[in-house]
């Protein structure tokens, strides 16, 4: 029998209670495995608490005499059994209802009896709740820790506990050790099978602790091991020498500024790598407005001035287009063949697109996740750019490094959200990252404001200001179109219509959504980018990218509905010009968490900084999304808590890479465990 067989083959579990299980995702002996109690369900039961000195809610053992039995039956004509017991220190009574009952009808007074319930006081009264009653006992036998699993209606402790057991007596017979012993002697680990068995049944605190370090061990060594295996292989694959760069220096001298020295030290790691051999894996991390377009740019034109291809992949077709824009405007003198592609892209002129690609005619192309698609290949791709990265996986910049049949293009990555450090290690540990942390000259500070809706007129008052000086206005909602339940939450097209009539009868308002056609959408950002239109009342489809330095005004509706990260990425769309830009947060929240998380935005400009905060408050999985692997797949390890093991991890890999034994056995070994190998099957 095996760990992936149908649970059904376990003794004792039949039909019915094998649909009680798939309930609760239990479908294997390996799910079932892995049905870990949460840390708090464990109780210890390390000694007799006498019944004066119980805590409130404290689940314990007791040591007791039974005083009276009485059947009674409750206002709501509910029967139930009343046990008065005794110690030493006091009293207290035991109520049994429905199928407890039946541990009364072996008592009689006088009996002594060893107690498993948790203590509730009232008025000075003890209640001994949840009771599972002992007549013959071994004091010793009891002492341990008491584990509690989440149920469904009809499944017990006790029958789930009985199914575990049955799981372990069949991965007893199939163990494997999943890692190399130098591993487990380094890191100070008991082995993998003990942690499965005192993760269930724990035999003291300290075997507890042991077998819950070891599990959290497992998932972050195979996430930063996965990720370290994805850097050499990429490190071992030769890519092209880009060692001419005239034109990037031609456009260096043609800019109206001069590169920050954040942004020239990252210019130059990627100049370092264009002179290895080896494939570049890099990624920019900057706050948003720091400058990482210029940089791309110049890499861009690298690659084409030593006659390759590159290609530029943004999430959305708002800001790819942008960027085509962009390129053309930029690099006009260059005479470069520049082309845009979406799954928006007419079928004839794909088709040209395609076959041009092929045949080398054209230089740079630029799109959304069309450019994935398995029929895109180029002639001579040398370099391949994600933007924004945490919108994609590692799937898609793997589909992109295969772009090219002669060799492995260079990848480089960009991301406007900032992570912090052991998140993206988690995130990026087969990438080398460079960060842009400051601001190009003549960047004022966006000012952030918190206010409730009572300041909602004078807000909007202020917004007809700022549009009589020649400004431009964002207005951002949490939804498109309000439900009759979500009347209270502010949606794009009720706050179009009542800012419309009520304060912008003068000015061009429109609204962008993300289920607008993608001509539609365009065409809105067009005008507002050229300024026909004054006021944009959009969802997040801005959040990312939209580059619009007239707008000196973002009100935010609703703001307790957003993350930090997501309201920086759209504060961030405005102060990108040289006059004084200000962003608005409205909330009715009357949550005080919800109303100290907001002040951060108010405290705080630096994106690493309130992703520190995002961290900590949401944890990774919310403040990721559902694009990245593994994350929020844990069963065991968590980001936060747990950052200091990944940096020891990753640095343990680094400082061990020359190993050749090791790494031997760690293949060997890897696939051993059913934790591993589903690990290994998520993240590839």
């Amino acid at each position: 029998m095996g760990l992936q067989d149908n649970v059904l083959k376990l003794k004792g579990i039949g039909a019915k209670r094998a649909q009680l299980l798939e309930k609760l995702a239990i479908n294997t002996v390996s799910d079932l495995l892995k049905f870990y109690p949460k840390q708090s369900s464990y109780t210890f039961l390390e000694n007799i608490v006498p019944l004066k000195t119980a805590e409130n809610y404290q689940t314990a053992l007791f040591l007791t005499n039974v005083v009276g039995i009485q059947n009674r039956q409750s206002r709501q004509r509910l029967k139930y059994t009343n046990i008065i017991v005794k110690d030493s220190s006091g009293y207290a009574e035991i109520l049994l209802f429905a199928s407890q009952t039946y541990q009364a009808k072996i008592l009689k007074p006088g009996d002594n009896i060893l107690i498993i319930a948790k203590a509730e006081w009232q008025h000075g009264k003890l209640t001994l709740k949840n009771a599972i009653i002992n007549k013959h006992f071994n004091v010793e036998e009891f002492f341990g820790v008491l584990t509690k699993y989440k149920l469904v209606k009809g499944l017990t402790q006790k029958q789930l506990q009985q199914a575990i057991k049955s799981a372990l007596q069949v991965y007893k017979k199939n163990y494997s050790e999943s890692l190399p012993i130098k591993i487990c002697k380094d890191f100070g680990l008991i082995s993998l099978e003990q942690a499965i068995e005192n993760i269930h049944f724990p035999q003291n605190r300290n075997l507890l602790q042991s077998a819950q370090y070891r599990l959290i061990f497992e998932e972050l060594f195979f996430l930063q091991y996965s990720l370290f295996e994805q850097k050499q292989q990429q490190e071992n694959k030769s890519s092209v020498v880009l060692n001419k760069n005239e034109y990037a220096k031609n456009l260096l001298k043609k800019l109206p500024f001069e590169l920050t020295v954040a942004q020239k030290n990252v210019w130059q790691d990627i100049k370092n790598d264009f002179q290895a051999k080896k494939c570049m894996q890099r990624l920019i991390q900057g706050d948003v407005g720091s400058g990482k377009t210029i940089i791309a740019i110049l890499t861009i034109l690298t690659a084409v001035e030593n006659g390759y291809q590159a290609v530029i992949i943004a999430p959305t077709e708002i800001l790819a287009r942008q960027h085509y824009n962009y390129f053309q405007t930029l690099l006009a003198e260059f005479a470069l063949k520049i082309e845009f592609l979406s799954s928006s892209v007419l079928a004839s002129k794909r088709t040209r697109i395609l076959e041009e690609l092929r045949n080398n005619k054209i230089n740079i192309l630029v799109g959304t996740h069309s450019i994935l698609n398995e029929q895109v290949q180029f002639a001579k791709l040398a370099l391949g750019i994600i933007d924004e990265q945490h919108r994609f996986g590692v799937l898609q910049r793997q589909c992109l490094l295969a772009k090219n049949q002669i060799s492995t293009p260079h990848l480089l990555v960009m991301s406007a959200t900032p992570i912090p450090r052991t998140l993206a290690l988690a995130l990026y540990g087969n990438l080398e990252v460079s960060r842009i942390e400051s601001m190009p000259e003549g960047r004022k500070p966006v000012k952030t404001l918190l206010y409730t809706l009572e300041m909602r007129d004078k807000i909007y008052q202020g917004a007809c200001r700022q549009l009589a000086l020649g400004r431009q206005v964002y207005v951002v909602c949490p939804l498109i179109e309000g439900e009759d339940e979500e009347e209270e939450i502010s949606s794009v097209l009720k706050t179009h219509k009542f800012l419309k009539e009520k304060y912008f009868s003068k000015y061009n308002c429109a609204i962008l959504h993300g289920k607008l056609a993608s001509k539609e959408k365009d065409k809105v950002m067009l005008g507002f980018i050229t300024g026909e239109i004054q006021i944009l009342i959009s969802t997040t489809v801005i959040e990312v990218g939209i580059n619009v330095p007239n707008a000196s005004l973002m009100i935010i509706e609703n703001a307790e509905f957003f993350g930090l990260a997501q309201l920086h990425q759209l504060r961030g769309r405005v102060g990108r010009g040289s006059e004084q830009s200000y962003c608005v947060l409205l909330s009715e929240s009357s949550k005080q968490d919800s109303w100290e998380r907001l002040e951060l935005m108010v405290k705080y400009t630096d994106g690493f900084k309130l992703a520190e905060e995002d961290l900590r408050l949401r944890g990774a999985g919310e403040m990721l999304g559902e694009q990245q692997h593994g994350l929020s797949d844990f069963l065991m390890a968590d980001i936060i808590r747990d950052s200091e093991l990944i940096l020891r991890i990753s640095s343990y890999l680094q400082n061990n890479k020359d190993n050749l034994e090791l790494f031997e056995a760690l293949q060997k070994s890897k696939l051993n465990s059913f934790v591993t190998q589903e690990f290994f099957q998520r993240l590839n």
